[in-house]
């Protein structure tokens, strides 16, 4: 059972690790850092700093990064965060085989991670489903019958929906969507050819899935949408193909004809991201991987050619800015050339609510594969008066937040927890002054 979805070429080389991480990452959030951008390798589980290691999903704050590394027992899931590094999450034993585990994604605050991990009859290399939590450590998550294989590749905001793929009785490959009170359940497939679908990711509410399915002997030939009331639909045009959703639900993301896309899902609109070409690669394709809450950041890769042996770039968008290269963003605009020297970022594969904070992997200076964290200035969530703000954070967001004191939501809950506090102010306060 192999994933069509994309999954990162493996480098051959090797490089020992570097700590590149800026005092603001030390905050729980690292969204409010004022006009500093900050670039931090996230280090590896195996002890000789032999990769790859590879960042596939992020909390909706940024602050916690989950995804794969090279360890001393084989491929092994991980957690990041800034104050205890990269930390190992086990495997599933496994009498007779090698372990291995890979997270795929996470719950918005972190505390809930799925993926992959090897059991004796998961049937391929990429393991069985499970969801993590610190109280449980890694559970299976069951299976459709044939065997115990699949992978956990999207979860809701409350880690209660998890998505991903299994194995049916009839040996065929369903997508599935897995909840403690129903167990997995299949998602069926399109009509027509082999019988193959898999979810790629769910909308925080975990009512919106989006996914690859068959019609055709070619398998992972069409997008598709679920939902309870309709069902598995097939998304036009026939030539996108999804990768993510947001996580309200409105946009896929993904690529289309080599091109990073992304198709609202309402009103069916699809924006080709701009590429950005190198002189002289024609042959080059494009990916876009993930998006932020709303859709208006997308992150992935760039310029991939690895029949060229060039591995690709890592790119955003916005509409205000277009298509930016990551790395020519840390070194042109913020002056982290010295962070940067001899890094090659390949790939962004995930990004935080706001879209402030990015991470993906890349090649560090000797060549092995790494994981990475981007963290850049973030819009002025605090300038809000007058009337939606004035450029800066002074008095008269102050008093707007005081005056809005104890109420639920609004334009002065900053940190959008439900409620105007302390919290707010203090966020406020850091933020004070001219916005970046």
């Amino acid at each position: 059972m192999t994933s069509s979805f994309p999954a990162p070429p493996l480098g051959k080389w090797r490089v020992a690790s570097g700590a590149l991480a800026m005092p603001c990452l030390l905050l729980t959030s690292a969204a409010h850092c004022g006009s500093r951008a900050t670039f931090t390798p996230l280090g590896f589980l195996d002890p000789d700093n032999f990769g790859p290691v590879i960042a596939y999903g992020i909390s909706a704050d940024g602050s916690i990064v989950v995804g794969e590394s090279n360890s001393p027992t084989g491929f092994q899931a991980f957690r990041w965060t800034a104050k205890d590094g990269i930390v190992g999450l086990g495997a599933f034993p496994n009498p007779g085989g090698f372990q291995c585990s890979s997270a795929r994604a996470c719950s918005a605050d972190g505390s809930v991670i799925v993926g992959a991990s090897c059991l004796p009859d998961s049937l391929n290399e990429n393991g069985s489903p499970f969801r993590w939590t610190q109280e449980t450590g890694m559970v299976w998550l069951g299976a459709l019958g044939f065997s115990s294989g699949g992978v956990a590749r999207g979860v809701s905001s409350d880690g209660s929906v998890v998505v991903g793929y299994s194995r049916s009785a009839l040996d065929e490959i369903p997508a599935f969507r897995w909840t403690a009170e129903t167990g997995m359940i299949s998602l069926g497939d399109l009509p027509g050819g082999a019988f193959n679908s898999q979810a790629g990711g769910c909308s925080g509410n975990g009512a919106i899935i989006v996914g690859l399915a068959s019609t055709s002997a070619s398998p992972y030939n069409r997008s598709f949408q679920w939902t309870q009331s309709t069902g598995m639909t097939e998304l036009v045009p026939t030539s996108f193909r999804d990768v993510n959703i947001s996580r309200n639900g409105q946009f896929a993301i993904g690529g289309n004809n080599g091109r990073g896309a992304r198709l609202n899902l309402v009103t069916g609109e699809l924006l080709i991201i701009p590429h950005v070409a190198i002189p002289g690669l024609t042959t080059d394709s494009d990916l876009a991987w993930a998006s932020n809450a709303d859709g208006s950041v997308v992150v992935g890769m760039h310029n991939l050619s690895q029949l060229l042996g060039f591995m690709g770039r890592a790119f955003m968008w916005d509409a205000e800015h277009g298509t930016r290269i990551i790395r020519d963003v840390l070194i042109g605009e913020f002056g982290l050339a010295s962070e940067l020297a001899g890094w090659e970022l390949s790939n962004a594969t995930t990004v935080s609510d706001d879209g402030s904070i990015i991470a993906g992997y890349g090649f560090a200076p000797s060549g092995e594969q790494a994981a990475w964290i981007v963290t850049l200035p973030a819009p002025c969530p605090a300038d809000i008066a007058p009337d939606g703000g004035n450029g800066a954070v002074d008095v008269n967001d102050l008093l707007a937040v005081i005056s809005a004191w104890g109420e639920i939501g609004g334009a002065a809950d900053l940190n959008d927890d439900g409620v105007v506090n302390i919290a707010d102010l203090l966020l406020l306060i850091s933020a004070w002054g001219s916005c970046p």
